[in-house]
């Protein structure tokens, strides 16, 4: 029993598990100040945006993903999501050749229908669906686009 729990709860720290362990510490750290500013007044929306969408989306989800991603020689947009492989889609199909089974890729598509349901047709969807969010997600693409536009010319000029 005791080999079989070691093998469970064994690691090693490296620079891996420790820009890991920072990046999900700053993201904590992060969600903890929104509930500062949940309000509805000009500076807790302010506040929001910043925190939510220019740290967490953008500072965290892109920039530090890039960088990231950059020092170790991957592919920067493979690494924020953006594959030419069509992965996925073969997973659902050969789960469906191996079981003959439409209904076992169920559980693939549960959180796309849950997100769904949640944000489009509920009551929950409403608090996003105005130009704001519109402007907010616009502004958070067209950052992203500069970074990596950014970091491919810094990737062309060391060559």
């Amino acid at each position: 029993m005791k080999n079989t729990m070691n093998k469970f709860f064994r690691f090693s720290f490296t620079g891996e598990t420790l820009a890991a362990f920072a990046s999900a510490l700053a993201m904590i750290v992060l969600s903890f100040l929104m509930v500062l500013f949940n309000g509805n007044s000009l500076t807790d929306k302010i506040m929001s945006f910043i925190l939510r969408d220019l740290f967490m989306i953008f500072g965290l989800g892109i920039v530090f993903v890039s960088l990231y991603a950059g020092r170790n020689g991957e592919s920067v947009l493979k690494s924020i999501g953006f594959s030419g492989r069509k992965f996925v889609g073969l997973m659902y199909c050969s789960v469906f050749f191996i079981t003959q089974n439409l209904l076992i890729v169920f559980p693939f598509f549960w959180g796309v229908g849950a997100l769904w349901d949640v944000m489009v047709s509920s009551e929950s969807g409403d608090e996003i669906k105005n130009l704001e969010s519109f402007v907010i997600a616009l502004v958070i693409l067209a950052l992203s686009l500069i970074w990596l536009l950014i970091l491919n010319f810094i990737k062309r000029g060391k060559k």
